[in-house]
């Protein structure tokens, strides 16, 4: 029997993890399976069982790949055109809500979303320092709690896209979001075209 390499076995590994994540996002927790998983990964139960434990497993996974894919492909030239583009109406649904639903319950999804969240603001409150150290922000703003507000403020707007749940609209909450950070520029520069865009 010839041996698998570990390219290929990354690569199914991260085609099960892909059809879990459009299986999660469509389907939600209640109706997230392996089977789902399965078919739109076009693979054998041996196959996914291979690689995780069971749907519970596979759910801790597809947090602790959240950790790393997400936040890995956020741009980091600055904080408007971040948001601008994760609230913008070409944003993708994200799975986080379905995997913070599950991680009251599940210590180990818990756990992985904790690492998730550690690393988005250790990676993305330094870009929000260097603004303010350019006069772009003002210096009062918490840094920190500022990227873990916009971490809660696009999961909560993902949950709602994704219910189709808005009272007002996508575009409407994300102009308000976009105004209220605006209103973070220091009066002298919020005026200048294009200091934070």
């Amino acid at each position: 029997m010839p041996k698998v390499s570990e390219e290929h076995k990354a690569a199914v590994r991260e085609r099960l993890l892909s059809a879990a994540h459009a299986a999660l996002e469509e389907k939600g927790l209640e109706g997230f399976t392996t089977r789902e998983v399965l078919e739109r990964a076009g693979l054998s139960a041996g196959t996914l069982y291979h690689y995780f434990n069971g749907k519970d497993d596979l759910l801790m996974a597809l947090a602790e790949r959240a950790a790393i894919f997400d936040v890995e492909r956020l741009p980091r030239q600055d904080l408007l055109g971040l948001v601008r583009r994760l609230l913008g109406p070409g944003a993708k649904v994200s799975a986080l809500p379905e995997l913070r639903n599950r991680a009251r319950i599940d210590p180990l999804v818990r756990q992985a979303l904790g690492r998730y969240d550690e690393l988005l603001v250790s990676t993305f409150a330094p870009l929000v320092e260097r603004q303010q150290a350019d006069g772009h922000i003002t210096a009062d703003v918490d840094a920190a709690a500022l990227i873990e507000l916009m971490e809660i403020v696009f999961e909560g707007v993902a949950a709602h896209s994704a219910a189709s749940m808005f009272v007002t609209s996508h575009e409407r909450v994300a102009a308000v979001v976009m105004s209220l950070l605006t209103s973070l520029q220091p009066s002298s520069s919020a005026h200048k075209e294009g200091a934070l865009a």
